[in-house]
């Protein structure tokens, strides 16, 4: 015993340096110096980015940097005043410089018109020929500024404009390349520039922190283990329905019907977020379709909780029942008004359907305390009925497999508190000193994706595989048109819904959805 502890001692420490090397290497800042400014004798360096989910990053530009107006509602740069000192005295350094770089701030673009980084990126080349006639070298550096008071860094998934879709990267225009600049390097550079609206430049590409953060590999495997989890899951449950359906068997609208129905929507609204990424849809709307899927999940979740307590209700207090009951159904309403009060408040979305900035609203404001009491609330009130159910298991009056529902009730509440209980972590760190966001931090922002895809994978999953609630047999009466019965199989079981049989036959074991296990034919103890 002795000779093996100096060897796990050791196997340990080869662990935690090998669990700390990979942590350093998966967080490890990507700190690229990919923008060089050089004006009244001062050079200042800025981290820039590159479009959000963008393939095309590598480029190397160096030449003169302007500043040009934009028209009014045109989305388009004014002519050059060639008569202008500044403009004549540009073109003395133009001469020397093999690239000409534009400078200008998003909320400049936006009051324009400009409603994308594509559209600002067209006007930037349309301009290159009027530019290049002056005597500058041609437009292939566009350098668009963020002056949002926003506690994150900009240009990530919800604050870019057509961020995400490849059909619109800007990226891919021409050879002109695109370089975002976050609201802190914007300050930098404004208060080191002044009022100068030309100075020399030296950039290369960068994809930044956002990009570095979602592109990770282990990111990206967890989102589509999820993914297959969550389809395989739906089609498993729509493939059970379909199965009794052919044997002759039809729902009825009984709890099985409405958990399959919920958990499917919820299933289709997350494969098409997961799907579309990069593909068909801006950035904010798949977060919108994620959250979507994000109430849907904690509605089936519910709802099965809900009906899994009428399993317990033999020598347990029913006013606590009825608490817990009002908790769950407390819990999808309290979803549904954050997901609304979201999309009323997120003036991103813009009548042409496009991504701006968030304005501090007051519905925005009451979204993000509502959702900062919500997660919270959830976790503290899924624990107490965990443990208490917990508890009650042990009572040595209850039946053999009312012990056993309790436990199964008593590990949902448990797994759900556990789940909120990291997304409570989360908000407390990177969340509470930002307001209408709900994380603070590029990696907060990676963690709560984490733990949101982990919920609604966690969710689904349970709600389409979990058996059904049979009724009790003293709640069959003789006049009931149908009876729930209960196909019971050595692994799984379905509820579905039948012409009723006689009241004797239903009594009988043989319509006992337990008596093929070897249980008590008397279903009043579920």
């Amino acid at each position: 015993m002795t000779a093996t502890r100096p060897r796990l001692t050791a196997n340990l420490h080869a662990w935690r340096l090998w669990l700390v090397a990979m942590l350093l290497c998966l967080w490890a800042g990507h700190v690229h110096a990919s923008l060089h400014v050089s004006a009244n004798d001062t050079t200042l360096t800025l981290n820039t980015a590159t479009f959000f989910r963008s393939q095309n990053v590598a480029y190397q530009r160096k030449g003169l940097l302007i500043k040009l107006p934009l028209k009014l509602n045109a989305c388009a740069f004014q002519p050059l005043n060639s008569s202008a000192p500044l403009i004549k005295q540009a073109v003395v350094e133009a001469a020397k410089s093999p690239d000409t770089g534009i400078l200008i701030p998003w909320r400049m673009a936006r009051d324009a018109g400009c409603a994308s980084i594509a559209e600002l990126a067209n006007a930037s080349l349309a301009i290159s020929a009027a530019v290049e006639k002056e005597g500058f070298p041609p437009v292939s550096y566009l350098a668009i500024m963020s002056n949002s008071s926003h506690l994150i860094n900009d240009w990530g998934p919800g604050t870019a404009s057509s961020a995400g879709v490849p059909a619109l990267d800007p990226t891919t225009k021409r050879g002109l390349a695109i370089a975002l600049v976050d609201q802190w390097d914007t300050k930098r550079l404004y208060d080191a520039i002044g009022d100068r609206d030309h100075f020399q430049f030296d950039a290369q590409g960068d994809a930044g922190i956002w990009n570095d953060t979602f592109r990770m590999r282990g990111y990206g495997i967890f989102q589509w283990i999820c993914f297959g989890l969550i389809v395989t899951s739906a089609v498993g449950a729509l493939a059970r329905a379909l199965w009794f359906m052919v044997r002759g068997a039809y729902f009825y609208g009984d709890s099985r019907t409405i958990l399959l129905l919920v958990s499917v929507v919820a299933a289709i609204a997350f494969a098409v977020s997961a799907v579309s990424i990069g593909v068909v849809l801006p950035t904010r709307a798949e977060l919108l379709l994620r959250a979507v899927a994000f109430c849907l999940s904690c509605c089936a979740f519910s709802l099965l909780c809900w009906y899994w307590s009428y399993r317990v209700t033999e020598h347990i207090s029913s006013k606590v029942l009825v608490a817990f009951r009002a908790f769950l159904g407390l819990l999808p309403i309290v979803s549904l008004a954050t997901l609304i009060l979201h999309g009323i408040s997120d003036d991103r979305l813009d009548s042409r359907g496009v991504v701006g900035d968030l304005s501090l609203s007051t519905s925005a404001i009451l979204a993000y305390y509502v959702t900062m009491a919500e997660i919270p609330i959830t976790t503290a009130g899924s624990a107490c009925f965990g443990v208490w159910f917990l508890i009650c298991s042990f009572k040595k009056h209850l039946a053999k497999l009312s012990k056993q529902h309790a436990v199964e009730l008593a590990l949902l509440c448990v797994s759900q508190a556990i789940l909120f209980g990291m997304s409570t972590a989360v908000n407390a760190t990177n969340g509470v000193n930002s307001v209408g966001l709900r994380y603070g931090t590029v990696q907060g922002a990676l963690y709560e994706s984490i733990i949101t895809m982990l919920i609604i994978t966690v969710h689904i999953v349970v709600a389409c595989w979990a058996p059904p609630v049979p009724l009790k047999c003293h709640e069959l009466a003789d006049d009931d048109f149908t009876a729930q019965l209960v196909i019971a199989g050595p692994k799984r079981s379905s509820m579905v819904s039948i012409w009723k049989p006689s009241l004797e036959k239903r009594r009988s074991a043989a319509f006992d959805p337990y008596a093929r296990h070897g249980a008590s034919p008397k279903l009043n103890h579920v």
